[in-house]
């Protein structure tokens, strides 16, 4: 598989990244709590690819809101998935992880070139990470958040965890705490940089 873009280091991506990675931590764990708090309640068991994919869309619309005005950062929306480009060299995607702390990808073609940093089309040329989250056994709490560099759907450059080393504060309610925040965002955002792409047949799982 070609590699579409030179690969960033995890230094590089560190330094890049580091006026986001704490409204990213706080957004992972404030989607977990608006899940339990808000929605979990309305399943009596409700399946995994339920709560991944719920969970998924909360930390999107939180992301979006703490990111705001924030200079440098772009939406971009190809197909079913919502990117987050930081300047010209990286793109974020935003995963649950799996056990073995890798993104949670039904392995199609098309995920699989994702994750390999190959040619796609309607895709910026960059590195492409994953802004990933490790929930607790029963899907109700966040226990840590990796950004990763992948060069295949099972094998990686490199991952660091975001999560602070010691306690401290973290701002876990919803970034706009309304009514309208306890269901999970089904329309795009005004601003949202959109790119069209041809509606695949076959989406990646949240």
């Amino acid at each position: 598989m070609r590699i579409v873009a030179e690969v960033v280091t995890e230094d590089v991506a560190k330094e890049e990244l580091k006026h986001l990675h704490f409204p990213m931590l706080e957004a992972a764990h404030a989607a977990a709590r608006r899940w339990r708090e808000n929605l979990a309640g309305n399943f009596k068991k409700p399946s995994k690819v339920t709560r991944a994919s719920s969970v998924h869309d909360l930390v999107i619309e939180e992301v979006e809101n703490r990111v705001q005005g924030v200079p440098g950062v772009e939406w971009v929306t190809v197909g079913q998935r919502e990117l987050l480009r930081v300047g010209q060299k990286i793109l974020l995607q935003f995963k649950l992880l799996s056990a073995d702390l890798m993104p949670s990808n039904y392995p199609t073609p098309r995920a699989e070139s994702f994750n390999g940093q190959g040619d796609l089309p309607g895709l910026p040329r960059a590195t492409r990470l994953t802004v990933g989250y490790r929930m607790n056994q029963w899907g109700t709490e966040v226990r840590d958040v990796q950004i990763l560099c992948t060069r295949s759907s099972r094998k990686k450059f490199w991952s660091y965890s975001i999560e602070p080393a010691a306690p401290q504060q973290l701002r876990f309610e919803p970034s706009l705490p309304t009514p309208a925040q306890a269901e999970p965002r089904v329309r795009a955002k005004p601003g949202v940089k959109t790119i069209d792409t041809k509606k695949q047949n076959e989406e990646d799982p949240k």
